[in-house]
């Protein structure tokens, strides 16, 4: 009897155990990043409304939407892995009398817009910074595109930089301006930022 007795509780106990062990984990709190961490990126880049070679006086504000993912990272306590990344959307306002929704704004007003990013990470606490002054550049491949740089708070704090180049095809969309421009595509291959 007193053998069955002691074959019950050890039967209670081992589920009882598991799950104390189980909610110990997941209550331990997320761990901050530290050093740096660099990561490949990609995306769209999307306006509403769309821009086209002349624009329109009645469009008296743009936004433009970022839709970024970040692929492979290294560097960094621990390695970063990016679960989701949200970019706030950028809302341009026309001047007074002038035609807004041009494709030529879309680099003459990159250096005085401010873009604010927070990176979702798996398992750290999450990266937030704002980017200011962006400046245009051709990288290596010809692909032209903005680098920037900004102080980041949270895992990874510090000082970090990006460099962002669309693909050809949208590299030539936006400078040719054939029709309207809706959205373009970031090269995921050539683009990255360090946090």
């Amino acid at each position: 009897m007193r053998r069955k007795i002691l074959m019950g509780v050890l039967a209670l106990a081992l589920p009882v155990g598991t799950i104390v062990g189980l909610s110990t984990a997941a209550s331990a709190g997320k761990v901050t990043g530290t050093g740096s961490t660099t990561c490949s990126f990609g995306g769209t880049i999307s306006f509403n409304p769309p821009l086209t070679k002349n624009g329109s006086t009645s469009t008296k504000k743009e936004t433009t939407t970022v839709a970024a993912t970040l692929g492979t990272c290294s560097g960094g306590t621990p390695v970063g892995h990016a679960t989701s990344v949200a970019v706030k959307p950028i809302k341009t306002k026309t001047a007074k009398g002038k035609a807004g929704g041009t494709c030529s704004s879309f680099d003459s007003s990159a250096s005085g817009v401010v873009v604010k990013v927070k990176v979702n990470w798996n398992g750290e606490k999450p990266s937030k910074f704002d980017i200011s002054g962006l400046h245009i550049a051709v990288n290596s491949e010809g692909e032209v595109g903005f680098t920037g740089t900004f102080s980041n708070a949270g895992s990874y704090a510090g000082s970090g930089h990006l460099g962002v180049y669309l693909t050809a095809a949208s590299g030539n969309q936006i400078a040719t301006c054939s029709g309207s421009v809706s959205t373009l595509t970031i090269d995921h291959s050539t683009s990255s930022g360090t946090f």
